[in-house]
């Protein structure tokens, strides 16, 4: 709304950012596998920064450029999504991912919903349907950002070799959900 999209030309946003990263992703993930999940996480969290702000701060300006600028966002959160995804399936055994990612998804889920809440809670809407304090949320996303690599640092793959074997019991278990 503040740059002057109407809700039609949002559909463009999500097509042509969601178009790119289907060519863009494969390429983060050989480059992830080639030079390092962290430092491709890390670098890719970094280049957020710039889309990130200038969505947050954008004055109304041509459709065309904000789409440039969305799809950049769309490009680089995918980046970083890519290797991060990697990182964190690797601190538990193969045995125990199942779970550990159900459980993950679970408070990534929870997160995303805290985060709307509470920039709902920010952000406040003018009679003409711009946004006030959507800057806010653009720093608070950046803050977060740049803690998210000093705690992917700290994220050690799991050792297979120093886990004890399951039990017989742990390995014929099925849980059925209902």
């Amino acid at each position: 709304t503040n740059v002057g999209f109407s809700e039609q030309a949002i559909t463009l946003v999500y097509f042509i950012g969601g178009g790119l990263t289907i060519f863009s992703a494969p390429i983060i993930g050989r480059l992830a596998d080639r030079k390092g999940k962290f430092p491709i996480f890390a670098t890719f969290c970094v280049l957020t920064f710039i889309p990130i702000f200038l969505i947050t701060n954008m004055p109304p300006i041509p459709i065309a450029l904000a789409l440039v600028v969305t799809s950049v966002f769309f490009i680089f959160v995918s980046g970083r999504m890519i290797p991060m995804q990697a990182m964190v399936t690797s601190v538990v055994p193969a045995r125990q991912r199942g779970g550990f990612m159900s459980i993950n998804s679970s408070i990534v889920q929870l997160g995303s919903g805290i985060a709307s809440v509470m920039a709902g809670l920010i952000i406040t809407e003018n009679a003409d349907g711009s946004l006030n304090n959507y800057n806010v949320v653009g720093y608070i996303a950046i803050a977060f950002s740049f803690a998210a690599i000093f705690i992917a640092r700290r994220l050690k793959p799991a050792d297979e070799d120093q886990l004890p074997e399951p039990s017989p019991k742990e390995e014929t278990e099925v849980v059925v959900a209902g």
